[in-house]
């Protein structure tokens, strides 16, 4: 990729991140962020449509930044495989987002929340695929990216059913095992075993 525009894209998702903190996505306007980026309106919009395909971008780009972190964290943890891994990346999210709260605060109180949720759930059943496709039988089959996009959405539900509990920072353990729990119960054990 062009450094230019590697460049302009770091910066708009720095932008997107610090204006998320400070306020609800509904009130983040193009042109806001295009000032906090340091960019033109007319760069933005020769690789976006609108803010709502950016979101798609950024919500891609904290993905693959999770990931990185998660596994990052799996090697610290000793975890190299298993159930150690997936909680080392469990525990990697949840300490993003307490990092980060405000800006999820605003996220889960956004009204566009059930528009941005879908977006997250897609991304996260994509990370569920590429992690998974190996130990399936047919990675294409219709049963295993339903199982897929099921636990994607059950993490998403155990994300938002944590995130409005009292005390996030003390209950993300259980957080952390129910995720692990489900995903290996949905993805990793074998049809006949379920």
């Amino acid at each position: 990729m062009d450094l230019r525009i590697e460049k302009t894209y770091k910066a708009l998702i720095t932008a997107f991140g610090e204006l998320l903190e400070e306020r609800p996505y509904e009130q983040i306007t193009v042109a806001m962020l295009c000032e906090r980026a340091m960019i033109r309106r007319t760069t933005f919009y020769k690789h976006f449509a609108d803010k709502a395909e950016f979101f798609v971008f950024f919500a891609d780009n904290m993905r693959f930044e999770l990931m990185r972190i998660g596994d990052e964290g799996a090697e610290k943890m000793g975890g190299v495989g298993g159930l150690d891994k997936h909680a080392a990346v469990f525990h990697q999210l949840a300490d993003y987002l307490l990092k980060h709260e405000a800006a999820m605060d605003n996220i889960f109180a956004s009204s566009m929340v059930g528009a941005m949720t879908i977006v997250i759930c897609e991304k996260a059943a994509e990370v569920l695929r590429e992690r998974y496709a190996s130990q399936a039988e047919d990675p294409e089959s219709e049963e295993f990216l339903a199982a897929c996009e099921f636990a994607a959405g059950g993490i998403i539900r155990l994300l938002q059913m944590w995130w409005e509990s009292e005390g996030r920072g003390e209950s993300e353990d259980r957080f952390v095992e129910a995720s692990v729990k489900l995903v290996a119960r949905t993805l990793a054990e074998p049809a006949a075993e379920r």
